[in-house]
């Protein structure tokens, strides 16, 4: 793996000065995250503007240091982003063990900087850095000024122990991206932060050399995560048969995080003079490790000819030679490997639903599972239908007179539409109910159903018994196969919530694969 020039020039840069400037971070270190790849998720209320945003963010992060980011809505661990106004600059500082870590993200958030260096500034938490106006010697470079601060929001400048946060030996960092503007919080529209030395304070964007430091040395990275377009190409073979076969093995610089890719060049037995193929295009990923094997077929097995050569994937265009044995190249391979800086628009992937991401010239290019369309694969499109089964100890409104209950489903479109279908009403067995009815809808772009309980036995309307249980058909449980996915909405006002409730099943199918839904923009399907 090759070490970054530019992390070798910053480490001999800080050396050389003694002090670097720098965010400061937590010094506990079971509070820094157990993995080098974290998962991140999205709450329901996030869209997609700012879902966009999010992965702008995490792939700066990860270019810049060895932190990874694969999206997992399911995930038990990781990050899941959340927009709520009431908790504007709230995340927690550091991993807080196995669990869901609200990170909350919000564009109108008071005095905010744009959202993408926001959520980097909230990451930057998460990963366990604190804020610069915090830092336990703020005095020497900063005066904050408390009478331009709401009152509530004044703890919110307390300075941090140097028993909790490490400086990492640097000095205070203006263009960090963890140091808000001047006004931060202002209530008055003055100044409520500013350097001693040097009047006024510009956000930070992006993460400062100094913030990049921080992470290197907090997650113990040695090396620079590199994109590149990689292609490689048979050049040469001498004295080799034509059913020897050249095969490639390309990994991922993260564990785990693309599988490796296997894929070969070679000519078959008894297919005539050998042609030599021409490049393999790999695409664009953060390649990092190459193995190349050379195999002989035979009609029983494939023995290998060549032992196996693991070779470190660089930037640049260069061609390696494999020999027979180590004392002799009479019998060899040459191979050219085209290693280009390239953009990977695939880490951390914006693919939901188990989509598979490739990296376009400019933009990633989601292959959706079947069901499942958009440039992200987040939009569903298939068949509806839910079975009511039955209800147990449902309430009475009237004590005097039986219950009539009966169940109403509405499953509403992307568009904000809806469909409504509702079950018989039940005359006898009112507290006790079976319906075992099947509710259709249809093939939509269905987004949510919510199903209520009535009692029709009212002399104006039906009266709810259980009120607005709502399912997310956008939730990964729903894997578009068809599964009925079973669910209870139980009665609140019930006594004993837990043993009042109405019992049903929802099954979200896909359509099949020569289906074009209107207004798709369909990608390609995963078989």
């Amino acid at each position: 793996m090759e070490l970054s020039v530019n992390r070798i020039l910053l480490i001999v840069v800080c050396f050389l000065v003694a002090r670097c400037r720098a965010a400061v971070s937590l010094r506990d270190t079971s509070r820094l995250w157990p993995s080098e790849v974290i998962k991140f998720g999205f709450d329901d209320n996030v869209d997609s503007e700012a879902r966009d945003d999010v992965v702008a963010a995490l792939r700066h992060i990860r270019n810049e240091t060895c932190l990874g980011f694969i999206f997992s809505q399911s995930a038990v661990t990781g990050l899941v982003f959340r927009s709520d106004l009431n908790r504007c600059y709230k995340t927690k500082i550091g991993y807080r063990g196995p669990g869901k870590h609200s990170v909350y993200v919000n564009r109108d958030c008071p005095g905010s900087i744009p959202l993408r260096s926001q959520v980097i500034h909230e990451v930057g938490h998460a990963l366990g850095l604190a804020d610069e106006y915090n830092r336990p010697d703020r005095n020497r470079f900063l005066r904050v000024r408390l009478s331009n601060v709401a009152q509530s929001n004044r703890t919110k400048f307390n300075k941090l122990s140097w028993r909790k946060v490490d400086p990492l030996e640097q000095d205070f960092d203006r263009s960090s991206i963890m140091q808000y503007g001047s006004n931060f919080l202002s209530k008055n529209g003055r100044e409520t932060i500013s350097t001693l030395s040097n009047p006024g304070l510009i956000p930070g964007t992006t993460l400062s050399p100094g913030d990049v430091k921080s992470l290197m040395m907090m997650y113990r990275c040695p090396f620079r995560a590199q994109s590149m377009r990689l292609s490689l190409e048979v050049i040469a073979r001498k004295r080799l048969q034509n059913d020897v076969v050249v095969s490639f093995e390309v990994s991922d610089t993260t564990p785990g995080r693309f599988p490796p890719i296997i894929r070969s060049s070679g000519a078959p037995r008894g297919s005539g003079p050998l042609k030599l193929p021409g490049p393999i295009d790999f695409g664009v990923g953060t390649w990092v490790a190459l193995k190349i094997r050379v195999s002989k077929l035979s009609d029983d097995a494939t023995e290998v000819f060549i032992p196996y050569s693991r070779l470190q994937i660089i930037h640049r265009d260069y061609v390696v030679k494999l020999c027979r044995t180590p004392y002799s190249c009479s019998r060899s391979v040459s191979v050219r490997i085209i290693a280009e800086p390239a953009t990977n628009y695939c880490y951390p992937s914006p693919c939901m639903n188990d989509g598979r991401c490739r990296s376009g010239a400019n933009d990633p290019i989601c292959e959706c599972r079947p069901g499942f369309y958009g440039k992200f694969c987040q939009k569903r499109f298939g068949s509806l239908k839910v079975d009511v089964k039955h209800g147990m100890n449902l309430r009475r409104f009237d004590a005097t007179t039986p219950s009539d209950p009966f169940v109403l489903v509405r499953a509403y479109r992307a568009d904000g539409t809806y469909l409504e279908r509702k079950t018989r009403t039940i005359m006898d067995n009112e507290l006790n109910p079976v319906w075992n009815e099947t509710l259709e809808f249809g093939v939509d772009w269905w987004e949510k159903i919510i199903l209520t309980v009535f009692d029709d036995n009212t002399f104006i309307y039906p009266q709810p018994i259980i009120s607005n249980e709502r399912v997310s058909l956008m939730n990964s449980v729903f894997s578009m196969g068809g599964t009925p996915v079973g669910f209870k909405m139980h009665d609140q006002h019930h006594p004993t919530p837990s043993q009042s409730f109405v019992e049903y099943t929802v099954s979200f199918t896909a359509v099949s694969d020569n289906f074009s839904p209107p207004d798709a923009n369909k990608n390609v399907i995963l078989p």
